[in-house]
């Protein structure tokens, strides 16, 4: 089966600790607060980061997926943390991402050890800017 890539709304679906999502050129954008807390977050450069930041954003969802990638770009940062997390059917849960700064990352997040559907929990790191490239799937549901 071809892998498509999610929709916007697809990914807003499946998130919590986000008030909105926006696509700019090829990246998704997590936006956690509403207008009026987003602009209380824009008076400062320091605010700006930690309102980018993508804290408390999770993504959970169900696919027959034999393979989940992804890419982010990492923009400005709070603290040097840059490490999410990914939770597969309640399981232990795995760190990804880059130990160290870099602007972008790519990697595989999860690889099925046999066909089946499984339920995804997605952390976003959680001290840094980041957006992500659309995800890539088989079959999904929020």
């Amino acid at each position: 089966m071809k892998s498509k890539l999610l929709s916007v709304k697809q990914i807003t679906d499946c998130c919590s600790g986000v008030h909105s999502l926006a696509l700019a050129g090829d990246v998704i954008r997590f936006h956690r607060f509403p207008p009026l807390l987003e602009t209380r977050y824009q008076s400062t450069a320091d605010f700006q980061i930690r309102g980018g930041c993508g804290a408390g954003v999770r993504l959970r969802f169900r696919s027959n997926t034999d393979t989940l990638r992804l890419s982010v770009r990492y923009g400005r940062e709070a603290r040097a943390s840059y490490r999410g997390a990914l939770i597969v059917d309640g399981g232990e849960d795995r760190a990804w991402g880059p130990e160290a700064r870099q602007g972008d990352w790519s990697g595989t997040l999860f690889t099925a050890s046999g066909p089946g559907e499984h339920e995804f929990d997605l952390w976003l790191p959680h001290l840094c800017e980041m957006c992500g490239e659309p995800l890539k799937r088989h079959r999904f549901e929020p």
